[in-house]
């Protein structure tokens, strides 16, 4: 099933579920992710890790994701 999402932007600064992360991996889409909650531990290396204050590091990681795949 398509989702039409191009990446699933998820930058919590707090701990939380990681079932989007996996929603998003079920459907193939791109993951970027905090690296400063225990979201790594669920998206490992399959997401692109940010500090989720850093809105230029987001951004990057966007950009990285939408124009390299």
């Amino acid at each position: 099933m398509p989702t039409g999402a191009d990446v699933c932007l998820f930058p919590s600064q707090c701990k939380g579920s990681g079932i989007p992360l996996l929603e998003a991996a079920t459907y193939g889409v791109p993951v970027v992710t905090s690296r400063t909650s225990s979201l790594t531990e669920v998206a490992g290396k399959a997401a692109l890790l940010v500090d989720p204050l850093d809105v230029d590091d987001i951004a990057e990681a966007v950009r990285r994701l939408i124009e390299e795949g």
